[in-house]
């Protein structure tokens, strides 16, 4: 089993972030819900001790992909602010643009949950780790994503990371709009 990541300080994504990310992937300033896009980003915060950005990261998906919080847009948000929301807190996406398509599909289409998504763009396994009260077994949950090597001494720019995230991720988002709105 790979090394946890445990962090004594994370990186959270805000409202704001989150408003900024939806406009840069859809290429419009939308209208919200603001209780959901609140909701979306406190699922940041995983209940009891927050040091572990994999389960959060998997609330923050599931609340910004299926709450949806946006008039459009919500899914190609919430693979934005996971991808960033996981690099800010030291792991690095190692998947292929289709593998990462292929597992946002099945959690999307609910074949998988949002904790696989992350475990397979994580590159950790997830056995024993904690989601919604649920103790995941999962022996290869992990595939697509790892921790970082390096630890950056520097704050993270968040608005650089998202830019530079949607400029790598640019295919997978142009394929996503066609069922996630213009």
């Amino acid at each position: 089993m790979a090394t946890e990541t445990k962090r004594e300080r994370m990186t959270y994504l805000t409202v704001h972030d989150l408003v900024w990310i939806n406009e840069t992937v859809t290429g419009a300033s939308l209208p919200y819900n603001y209780e959901r896009l609140e909701a979306a980003m406190g699922a940041q915060y995983t209940y009891g001790i927050s040091t572990d950005p994999l389960p959060s990261s998997a609330y923050l998906f599931e609340k910004l992909a299926f709450e949806q919080p946006f008039q459009y847009g919500n899914r190609r948000t919430a693979l934005i602010a996971t991808v960033v929301f996981l690099i800010a807190n030291g792991y690095r996406i190692k998947c292929s643009d289709e593998e990462l398509i292929a597992a946002f599909q099945r959690t999307i289409s609910r074949e998988s949950s949002p904790v696989e998504l992350v475990c397979e763009i994580s590159g950790k396994e997830g056995e024993g780790m904690q989601f919604g009260g649920e103790l995941m077994s999962h022996p290869n949950m992990f595939a697509l994503t790892k921790p970082a090597a390096q630890n950056h001494s520097q704050p993270v720019l968040l608005r650089n990371l998202v830019t530079e995230q949607c400029n790598r991720y640019r295919a997978v988002l142009a394929n996503m709009a066609t069922e996630d709105g213009p």
